[in-house]
This record gives C-alpha cells, sequence and structure tokens, in this order.
C-alpha cells in the first residue's frame, strides 16, 4: 500500500503585504501582543501597561490578523493616545505562532515581554518579569511553581501540565510552564529566535521556542503569577485543536 507523505511546515518567513505603523525610535522594553477579536480588552490593558512602565522608554506592538471586531482600528486609536503603539494588520489569519514571530522580528526593546491580549496575564507582574530577564536569559511567568496558580478549565490545565512534563522529561527543558506565553526575552534570544527554523504556526510556538533556546544554552528562569480568566470575548484555543498541534510539533522536533 502506498501512503503520500504529507509535507512538513516550512521554516517561517514574513511577507510584505501587511500593514502596519512605525515607531520611530528604539525603546528600552518592547510589549508584544498577537491579537484577534480583542477590542473590548485592548484598552484597559494597554492602559495599564502604560502605567506600569512610565518613566520606562517603551513600545506596544500589536500583531492583529485582521480582526473583524475592529481590534486593528482601537490599537491605531491608542496609538494616537499614547504615541507608541506600533500596528501590524495582517490581512490573513494565518495563526498565533505566526503573529507571535513577526511581533517579536518588529520589536525594537533591549527587553521583549510577550503576553496575551485578553488581560488574563496581569500586568503587575512586568516589572517582575524585567528584573527576572535581565539576571537570566529568558524569564518566564509560571502557573507551576510556587506561588502560581491559574483559573483555566481543567482541560486546558491538564494538558498543560502533562506537555510540560513531556518536554522536561523527553527534551530535558527545565521549565515547569513551557506553554506560558507571558515571558521576557532579552534582545540577544529575540535575535536568535528571529533566524531559529521555526515550524509552529499555532500556540505551539512557544513550546518549540523554549525548546530551541534551551537546547542553545540559554539560561530560562520562572517567577510565579496567577492566570485570570479572561475579561471579555471567547477563548481561541480548544483542547482537541492544542493537541494534535503538540503532536505535529514533537515529530518536528525529533527530525530536526
Amino acid at each position: 500500500m502506498h501512503i503520500k507523505k504529507k509535507a512538513l511546515p516550512q521554516p517561517i518567513f514574513f511577507g510584505t503585504d501587511d500593514r502596519d505603523i512605525h515607531m520611530p525610535q528604539s525603546p528600552a522594553v518592547s510589549i508584544v501582543m498577537p491579537t484577534y477579536n480583542e477590542a473590548a480588552n485592548l484598552p484597559e490593558l494597554v492602559k495599564g501597561i502604560h502605567s506600569r512602565l512610565a518613566g520606562i522608554g517603551h513600545e506596544v506592538v500589536i500583531v492583529d490578523d485582521d480582526s473583524p471586531d475592529g481590534t486593528g482600528r482601537v490599537a491605531e486609536e491608542l496609538n494616537a493616545i499614547y504615541g507608541n503603539v506600533k500596528v501590524i494588520i495582517r490581512k490573513e489569519n494565518r495563526g498565533y505562532g505566526l503573529s507571535y514571530l513577526r511581533g517579536l522580528a518588529e520589536s525594537k526593546g533591549d527587553v521583549v515581554v510577550t503576553m496575551d491580549a485578553d488581560c488574563s496575564h496581569p500586568v503587575e507582574i512586568i516589572p517582575d518579569l524585567l528584573r527576572d530577564a535581565r539576571e537570566n536569559d529568558v524569564s518566564v511567568a509560571s502557573r507551576w511553581v510556587r506561588g502560581g496558580g491559574t483559573e483555566s478549565p481543567a482541560g486546558r490545565v491538564a494538558l498543560s501540565s502533562f506537555t510540560s512534563f513531556f518536554f522536561r522529561f523527553f527534551f530535558r527543558v527545565r521549565v515547569k510552564d513551557i506553554t506560558s506565553g507571558y515571558r521576557a526575552y532579552r534582545r540577544k534570544a529575540v535575535e536568535d529566535i528571529i533566524r531559529m527554523p521555526i515550524r509552529s504556526e499555532g500556540f505551539e510556538v512557544l513550546t518549540e521556542i523554549l525548546v530551541r533556546l534551551s537546547n542553545k544554552g540559554y539560561k530560562i528562569h520562572e517567577i510565579p503569577f496567577r492566570y485570570l480568566d479572561r475579561h471579555s470575548g471567547e477563548s481561541k484555543m480548544k483542547t482537541s485543536y492544542l493537541l494534535k498541534r503538540y503532536v505535529r510539533l514533537i515529530l518536528n522536533l525529533l527530525m530536526y
């Protein structure tokens, strides 16, 4: 019986068909947020970021997958208010992983913080991430270290816990919360990530990045935080979908 082989996803490169609004100067800190239908959450979140980083040169990089709820327009309005919001509107909904990597590629900060735009990542943790990243290479806000926690559904918790255990055991990544998207990278790590042959297009990109950084000897440290329930809107992550993506990621990592 002849089995047709499915082509593996190719390393990610970026096109030039996206619309963006550029910032004029290089900040000390970049906050990167991929978005899709987060118009109701962005104003409060960006206001909180601006307040927490008052006195520190910073930019907010929003990479929106052309959300039908007008997230991109809201982001542009926030830039008119604060003057430091860089907006990239992708004309095709190409997934979280691609938007995440695009945001890193567009960031200019010495330290780059990535976070969700649904207010599940409390802005109060940002200063702690910045301090920890400067002492290490990567700082991960972790639900699974002492002092951390989550309000996520049981199925999501089980998948995240199993994924973290699997990669700690089989790939020797010493991180308890490998799926957390709330983290801070020093600039050298960001530049390395941009050059990596990353093939993940979904949320599993978070795991692939830490595996590859760990393999290159980067020092990754975790600090506790409590993951909050989103303020508005619906989650884009389904447990069954994530499970399939992680299986594909494991196969890709074993082959490359």
